[in-house]
């Protein structure tokens, strides 16, 4: 099977977690996914940049150790996260596969592992223009850090663990300058539609609940975080702007669908949709929302076989 049917035919969201345990994980589809796309869609802010180490719970802001960092030390720049074999912007550590993964943590990192890290790392970092990058890494981390920015001015703050009173006080006094508006949350769903969608909406509401179950909402819910599959699943007002940009929507036949669509009943469908993305689908009457079962290739081509499962409706 060539590699562009391959990952025509895989999901870039699922609820299972993800396993890297050798080095050939570097080649999964996941992880060239990620990290391909995550380049591409990543648009950092801030004149300051923090990178951090992952932690063993996911997402890492629900960690131990880094909500021990955020509740001494504001912080109001952009972060990345370095893992082996992701490299996680702050902004999207609630997709698939970086809210639900595990890598084995030996302390050991092998010259390839450092190797490939240090180069997505660098891709990440170049994609900004920060006046001043704090690293608050140790071990490994730093390894990879000093690999990927040999030619920047890298500030290294961590000293005997990274919440240490010498640790916090270093990193306290790095990042307490940088006090402009910056709303992670509202970031963390722009890059996650723009990651998913493939455009920017740039719509904007109140957002609500706990971390990370959010969602954001004007009047009526516009969008949630599926934390489940690591994804966004939106709502009317956003379903419907899909179909006025036609991105990840499917044209259907003159009828009501209830809990499916079948192949048969797909009229045409956008470019790009794989199973378990979240689509759009419509006619002249009703327009709603569901999780995709095939690609889109594969609705159009087949005449039979489960190609939606229908969320919610609604009519025009």
């Amino acid at each position: 099977m060539s590699k562009e049917l391959e990952d025509e035919r895989f999901s870039r969201f699922k609820k299972s977690k993800c396993y890297f345990n050798t080095i050939e994980s570097f080649e999964r589809f996941e992880v060239r996914y990620f990290l391909n796309r995550a380049v591409e869609c990543y648009e950092p802010k801030t004149k300051a940049l923090l990178i951090l180490p992952c932690t063993a719970k996911k997402p890492y802001l629900t960690s131990k150790t880094h909500r021990a960092i955020r509740s001494k030390v504001k912080i109001n720049v952009n972060e990345i996260i370095v893992s082996s074999p992701l490299v996680v912007p702050r902004e999207f550590e609630l997709l698939y596969p970086a809210v639900n993964y595990d890598t084995p943590v030996t302390g050991h990192w092998t010259n390839e592992e450092i190797d490939f890290v240090a180069k997505w790392l660098r891709r990440f970092v170049e994609k900004g223009e920060f006046e001043k990058i704090v690293a608050h890494v140790e071990g490994g981390y730093r390894k990879v850090v000093e690999r990927a920015l040999q030619d920047y001015e890298v500030v290294f703050t961590a000293e005997n663990g990274l919440t240490s009173d010498k640790s916090i006080d270093n990193l306290r006094r790095e990042l307490e300058c940088y006090t402009d508006r910056y709303d992670l949350y509202e970031e963390m769903f722009d890059h996650m539609f723009r990651y998913q969608f493939g455009i920017d909406l740039n719509v904007k509401g109140e957002i609500r609940g706990r971390y990370p179950e959010l969602e954001l909402v004007r009047k009526d819910r516009l969008m949630r975080v599926d934390i489940e599959y690591g994804m966004l699943d939106v709502y009317r007002d956003v379903a419907k702007k899909l179909i006025d940009k036609k991105v990840y929507t499917i044209k259907i036949a003159d009828f009501k669908p209830k809990s499916k669509i079948f192949a048969s009943g797909v009229v045409d469908a956008s470019k790009g949709i794989q199973p378990n993305d979240i689509v759009v689908f419509y006619n002249d009457d009703v327009f709603g929302v569901g999780k995709a079962v095939m690609s889109s290739k594969e609705m159009i081509e087949f005449d039979r076989g489960l190609a939606v499962r229908v969320k919610r409706i609604w009519e025009f």
